[in-house]
Parts: C-alpha cells; structure tokens; sequence
C-alpha cells in the first residue's frame, strides 16, 4: 500500500515490516516495553531513514 504524505509516497508495507523487525529486536533486548501502542520515536527514525533511502 502506497501512502502519500505531503509530497513524497511512502511504502506502508516496508515501512512496517522494518518497524516489526526494530521493536521485536528491542523488545528483546529490553530497550522497549513490550506495549501494544507503537513507539512513535522509532517510527519516527524508520520513516526517516526510508525517506533517505536507507
């Protein structure tokens, strides 16, 4: 699913596949509460690193 936000498309999909990944990584590690609620400053980073092309 594409997204488009202000000018740019964004690729919901990757996007939350990459978030999935992170939060699952840092919930393990125990640098993330395990909340239902997503973590809107690592969202925030993963949106900004797609957006670059990371």
């Amino acid at each position: 699913m594409l997204v488009e936000r202000g000018l740019r498309v964004m690729h919901v999909g990757v996007v939350g596949d990459a978030y999935a990944i992170a939060a699952n990584y840092l919930r393990r590690t125990g640098a993330l509460s395990d909340t239902v609620a997503p973590n809107e400053r690592l969202l925030k980073i993963i949106a900004a690193m797609f957006q670059r092309g990371e």
